[in-house]
């Protein structure tokens, strides 16, 4: 019933780039159940004390460094935090590693290989060393164990300018009402912007801006006796009312288009992730090995934080890397 398939309505509804989260290697496998997207959250109010724009939009990591070194001006502010280290795991390797990686135009996993200790990398490990090395990061909040939950509080606490982070933590942490580390005030005082690439049209697809996402999907068992009903099954569970449905009134991203300017309309931020980033963004690749290749990132990080050179953590990196993937699959440019 490939035909079947191919025509489904509900394709027209969900982007590309979201449909992607439910391919490898040029084959679709499933339907996307859920997304979401990760930008630059900054609190206007030290933005303002800062005489930073309140409006900021960064175009380069040299923005990014700019509008940090204004910051650190403000006294107990830690202008950025860029998660890192080992204690925060997948956190570093999604609110870090990877958005920086496709903003220098090479995603971690492409052409059947895993991105080596090339320029790219060391590229990030380098805007690691930026914010580590002078001091426009917090290393301690890498090292604790709640590291990323302190991170939080103090946020919200308008002790940080700029966290990269996914819209859950506009919808769940400095949530006003029922958030992990409420803010009063969050819907006049958090602004968001695009990730912007190393340099403008330096990301991934020549891409000015980039983002990573997470999310699920649901698929068919190839080997079902009943292909037909099964597709059909999930053809109405990833419908627009059984979309729709699923959020019960909640602000959350879905994959589709048309269930999100219903749901969404009264949530700026979350509408913004749904029009401007899911266009952009990629996603981790599903594969068995990456959280062995995501431990070899994390600890690449803690190496820059801890002072090593960006050189010095990469060597370490590729040695991790070719550990867990075997040197044939490892891309060396």
């Amino acid at each position: 019933g490939g035909d079947k398939v191919d025509g489904w309505d509900g394709w027209a509804r969900i982007p590309p780039t979201v449909a992607a989260l439910g391919e490898f290697e040029g084959k679709r496998y499933g339907i996307p159940t859920g997304t979401d997207g990760r930008v630059l959250f900054f609190n206007k109010k030290l933005f303002a004390q800062a005489g930073l724009p309140t409006d900021w939009q960064p175009h380069s990591w040299d923005d990014i460094i700019t509008a940090g070194q204004a910051l650190k001006k403000l006294s107990g502010v830690t202008p950025i935090q860029l998660n890192g280290g080992t204690a925060m795991t997948e956190a570093t390797t999604m609110q870090g590693v990877l958005p920086l990686l496709v903003g220098t135009g090479k995603p971690v996993y492409a052409d059947g290989k895993w991105q080596g200790a090339g320029q790219n990398v060391k590229d990030v490990l380098g805007m690691y060393q930026r914010v580590y090395g002078a001091g426009l990061g917090d290393p301690l909040l890498q090292q604790e164990a709640k590291g990323r939950d302190k991170s939080f509080s103090e946020f919200a606490d308008n002790r940080i300018g700029i966290l990269l982070e996914s819209d859950y933590f506009w919808r769940s942490v400095v949530e006003p009402r029922a958030g992990v580390a409420k803010m009063a005030d969050r819907d006049t005082a958090v602004g968001w912007a695009k990730i912007p690439a190393m340099k403008p049209g330096g990301g991934v697809g020549g891409q000015d801006f980039v983002s990573m996402s997470g999310g699920s999907i649901r698929v068919i068992n190839p080997n079902t006796k009943y292909p037909r009903q099964a597709w059909e099954l999930l053809a109405f569970m990833n419908s627009f009312d059984a979309t729709k449905a699923k959020v019960s009134g909640g602000a959350q991203i879905t994959p589709r288009t048309d269930v999100n300017d219903d749901v969404l309309a009264g949530d700026p931020m979350l509408t913004y992730i749904a029009k401007q980033v899911l266009p952009i963004t990629r996603y981790r690749p599903g594969l068995a090995v990456y959280p062995q290749v995501s431990s070899a990132l994390q600890q690449a990080t803690a190496d820059v934080i801890g002072g090593k050179t960006p050189d010095q953590a990469a060597a370490a990196y590729q040695q991790a890397l070719t550990k867990a993937v075997g040197e044939g699959n490892v891309a060396t440019g």
